[in-house]
């Protein structure tokens, strides 16, 4: 797994389920090419830690000694709605920074991102694809 190899500390398994704006799955949820969920995999890095220092200091990691640290974070949570254009996940920066600590802004490591947010790295293909000017109106 790269979560060890990057000294991430699994944080939980959230699921974004796509609806139509009717609110019925965007697909069966059994077809192998187009599922209508994605899974969100949550992890953590303390801050000022190298990566391997991170790892080593918790090999095993009690999510019930995590979970303070990280104020409350559901191990498993479902989000569900109508997906954006190309299949864009909602943004969950600000949902997630209610769980983390401190009163810092929130930094992510999106993988697979279409697009960019604010504080975060976007990693993929495709995180570049919405930042034409077509998608932006002028100000007046």
């Amino acid at each position: 797994m790269l979560f060890p190899a990057w000294g991430v500390i699994n944080a939980g398994t959230w699921y974004w389920l796509k609806v139509r704006s009717s609110g019925e799955i965007i697909s069966d949820l059994d077809l192998t090419h187009h599922r209508p969920y994605e899974c969100l995999l949550l992890g953590y890095i303390f801050p000022g830690s190298t990566s391997e220092a991170a790892w080593k200091s918790f090999p095993e990691v009690d999510m019930a000694k995590l979970s303070p640290v990280l104020k409350g974070l559901p191990d498993r949570h479902v989000l569900i709605s109508i997906p954006g254009d190309h299949s864009r996940k909602p943004p969950v920066g600000l949902l997630l920074s209610s769980y983390a600590p401190g009163s810092t802004t929130v930094r992510g490591l999106e993988l697979f991102a279409r697009e960019l947010n604010a504080d975060w790295t976007s990693w993929g293909n495709e995180p570049l694809h919405f930042q034409h000017t077509k998608y932006f109106t002028a100000r007046k």
